[in-house]
């Protein structure tokens, strides 16, 4: 966390002992690369993604292995920040682009991968002026 913070040039984002036993419980499928980059999207979005209270979390089986749910998938939690940033920015492509730190054209390929509808976005934006 403290390196890549640095690298980043961002804060330390706290997580709490329970979810970092949580984490370190989690199975990691990924492996190291998995968590590096669960660990630079906690610090891009200066949050935890996942609260462990909500009901479609990371299930404990009972052995104490962990289930994957999906919603706690990278992927899950990408597309999800990047419809918000869209959404702040109603659709704006390149202010959301500039936002996520990543250029136009990925942003595009994320949008197109993600099956994320742009157009809702501008339309609300058009009838809020």
């Amino acid at each position: 966390m403290k390196k890549v913070s640095k690298k980043l040039n961002k804060k330390v984002v706290d997580i709490s002992k329970e979810y970092m036993e949580y984490l370190q419980t989690y199975n990691w499928p990924g492996n190291v690369r998995e968590l590096e980059n669960f660990i630079e999207l906690v610090i891009n979005t200066e949050s935890i993604p996942i609260n462990l209270e909500e009901k479609k979390k990371v299930k404990l089986v009972s052995s104490n292995k962990i289930e994957k749910d999906e919603d706690f998938s990278l992927e899950f939690i990408e597309k999800r920040h990047i419809k918000r940033v869209l959404e702040k920015y109603y659709g704006n492509i390149a202010i959301s682009a500039k936002t996520l730190g990543i250029g136009r054209n990925t942003l595009y390929r994320k949008i197109e991968k993600y099956e994320i509808n742009c157009s809702i976005m501008k339309q609300s934006s058009e009838m809020e002026q």
